[in-house]
């Protein structure tokens, strides 16, 4: 029996030539945060997703139709560009109650073939990841995934996201340390994933007019 067969190879992940550095000054982060409001709930948003350090590499998909699937042999065809930030996010309610998360957020090109997974949200109450110095165990909100298509679905996009619930006593914590960054990993393994510098959340706390709160 032929078996129809696509993998997906990343390479090139995070090449130092590729990648779009963070910004560095707090005047320069506090100028890229983008500031929106709900018009149904009056809530207001903020995100430092644009002064964040994007991590760009290349997807590779191998696609081979045979009995046997033999890499040596296979004929290869890039598809595109991976991207991977992570960034401070905020939510202001209207009636003033501010909710703060880390964002992990992953751009991958994929083969239509490979979006046959329904996009799903999903919670695993048992998940979490650390952030600070010293780790602080940290709950995560609602991952999201999804599926962007060209209208000739020639190319197509998978869009995944996480969400670190920060508590008020996680954030104060953080603004007290010495540290100028904030060590970060979206998993169970105490090392980090991403490093995001201390001025994103302050400029994304003054953008929602909160840092008082915290202090």
């Amino acid at each position: 029996m032929r078996l129809g067969i696509a993998v997906g190879l990343l390479v090139l992940a995070g090449c130092a030539g590729l990648d779009k550095p963070a910004l560095e000054s707090y005047d320069d982060i506090r100028a890229a945060v983008v500031v929106t409001t709900d018009p149904e709930t009056g809530a207001i948003m903020a995100n430092s997703a644009a002064a964040s350090k994007e991590e760009i590499g290349q997807t590779m998909h191998l696609d081979r139709s045979s009995d046997q699937f033999d890499l040596s042999n296979a004929s290869a065809q890039t598809s595109g560009r991976s991207l991977e930030t992570a960034y401070v996010e905020g939510v202001r309610a209207r009636s003033g109650d501010v909710h703060l998360y880390i964002v992990s957020l992953e751009r991958n090109p994929v083969a239509p073939t490979e979006t046959s997974e329904r996009p799903w949200t999903v919670t695993d109450p048992d998940r979490h990841g650390f952030i600070g110095d010293p780790w602080r165990r940290t709950a995560m909100q609602l991952g999201e995934l999804s599926f962007d298509c060209s209208s000739q679905r020639e190319t197509c996009t998978r869009l995944s996201i996480d969400r670190m619930i920060l508590t008020g006593e996680d954030v104060k914590a953080l603004l007290a340390s010495p540290r100028e960054d904030i060590p970060v990993n979206f998993d169970s393994w105490r090392t980090a994933d991403w490093r995001i510098d201390k001025d994103a959340l302050l400029a994304v706390l003054d953008a929602l007019g909160a840092r008082e709160g915290f202090q």
